[in-house]
């Protein structure tokens, strides 16, 4: 079997090895060396050599969305050029009977990956049972409280693909709900939410270990008579059962609280998404939500719907992530790799086999420019699937 071998800056998964070799014996890593020779055009001395970036909050790439076959399509194979190699593409809330189409896309795309592409994992339904005050973007329309005849109809439309769940802990159902979908291999978020902190604990209890887009659509904190109270991200920091997403953009954020987040909750529990949404990565312009309402994306700012302004999104592509999180936020380029491939796949399960440059993981790499966050090259199952210019 012929060997592909990568020269850079390896970012392991405790260390950086500089001038390493990474290689590649058909989909799977089978060596890391700390000297030798490159494969042909696969010598890149000045990058990071970081693992596979793995989205599971993400909504839209490129021309690609989360609601049709061919956006998904197209968002997998935009995802390459962003450092992202695999994902979960995520739906809003939409008319139940395309949310059931969904998950079969999600079903039949995750049995049969296409070559040259990011792989798709699953799916990721973000609601629609969700505190309607803290929406957020969603359309209120759409949401809903849990009923058992739908939760079945969507476990079986899923087929066992369906990885992720967001979910308001505190509605009616969730009881029932969230045993059910652990029982069933359903990892369950909590987000768009004004949960109590007490149900809170006892939800965890039930099942729930991950924190969705942590300090955004959450209830805001208490002052009683001057004392200030602890809320909910309070709670979720100190859970060291709980994993939680951020979104390290700088503007869903603020850098103080992504700080703080990383000190307090520590780099193991902190997963780095996007949250982005169709024309991420394209020129600034008005796109489309899923429900068919307009935003308008602008770089350097975040998806904002154009009728009023509300935030629906991010423009923040992975490989801006990870540099962001390095350059602006003072985390290693150890600590982001973590928090953009090792902990997302931690959070669905997948960590036996993706988000790590370790022998015998799948062969997904990414070249990084350090100075610039550029992606200068991009392997999935041990191919080439992105080269810069």
């Amino acid at each position: 079997m012929d060997k592909l071998k990568i020269r850079g800056n390896l970012v392991l998964f405790d260390r950086i090895m500089n001038a390493g070799i990474l290689e590649f014996s058909g989909e799977k890593i089978s060596g890391i060396t700390s000297g030798g020779n490159p494969s042909s055009g696969c010598d890149y001395p000045d990058a990071w050599i970081v693992p596979g970036m793995v989205g599971i909050h993400i909504h839209g790439l490129g021309r690609g969305e989360s609601k049709t076959e061919s956006g998904i399509r197209a968002m997998a194979e935009f995802g390459p050029q962003t450092g992202m190699t695999a994902f979960c593409p995520t739906l809003a809330p939409v008319q139940f009977s395309e949310e059931i189409n969904y998950l079969k896309v999600c079903a039949k795309l995750s049995a049969n990956p296409g070559p040259g592409s990011s792989r798709v994992l699953g799916s990721h339904l973000e609601g629609p049972f969700v505190h309607p005050p803290h929406k957020g973007g969603m359309a209120e329309k759409f949401l809903r409280i849990p009923d058992r005849g739908n939760i079945d109809q969507i476990l079986e439309a899923a087929a066992g693909s369906l990885r992720l769940v967001t979910l308001a802990p505190e509605l009616d159902g969730m009881d029932w709900m969230v045993p059910l979908l652990v029982k069933n291999g359903v990892t369950v978020s909590a987000g768009h939410t004004a949960c109590p902190i007490d149900r809170f604990k006892a939800m965890t209890e039930l099942g729930i270990s991950l924190v969705c887009h942590l300090y955004d659509t959450f209830a805001p904190r208490i002052n009683d008579a001057g004392v200030t109270q602890p809320d909910l991200t309070d709670e979720v920091l100190i859970d060291d059962r709980l994993l939680f997403e951020l979104i390290p953009d700088g503007i869903h954020v603020p850098p103080t609280l992504v700080k703080l987040a990383k000190r307090a909750g520590g780099i193991d529990r902190f997963v780095g998404i996007t949250d982005s949404v169709e024309g991420t990565g394209l020129p600034d312009g008005e796109y489309a939500l899923c429900d068919g309402r307009g935003y308008r994306l602008k770089k350097g700012d975040v998806g904002r719907l154009v009728e009023n302004g509300d935030i629906v999104g991010s423009c923040l592509t992975m490989n801006m992530a990870f540099y962001n999180l390095v350059s602006r936020f003072g985390f290693t380029p150890v600590e982001a790799a973590k928090a953009l491939a090792a902990n997302p796949a931690k959070a669905i399960n997948c960590h036996d086999r993706l988000g790590k440059l370790e022998t015998g993981y799948l062969a997904d790499a990414v070249a990084i420019d350090p100075e610039t966050g550029d992606v200068l090259a991009c392997w999935v199952n041990g191919v080439e699937v992105w080269k810069k210019n």
